[in-house]
């Protein structure tokens, strides 16, 4: 399986290439271990989000003391027209 991390102190974004899953427990671990090789310290917990597609899979972690925003799809409109 080949990697390619993204890795900020806010963020790690990794794209996994093969078509086998992997479970919460290995993903995390593998945040882990690309933020120490981006010579950052671990997160004291994360929120992850795995998601797969053709090809391979892609993991999103986040600190879970970070601010998280979520917009539905009806305010669209209203951003569209104030911003």
């Amino acid at each position: 399986m080949d990697m390619k991390p993204i890795v900020t102190d806010a963020l790690v974004a990794l794209y996994l290439s093969g078509e086998e899953p992997i479970d919460p427990d290995s993903a995390r671990a593998l945040v882990r271990e690309a933020r120490r090789s981006g010579g950052l310290d671990g997160w004291d917990s994360m929120s992850l989000s795995i998601f797969s597609g053709r090809g391979g899979l892609l993991v999103l972690a986040a600190p879970e003391n970070s601010v998280h925003i979520t917009l539905a799809d009806y305010a669209l409109p209203f951003l569209e027209e104030y911003f």
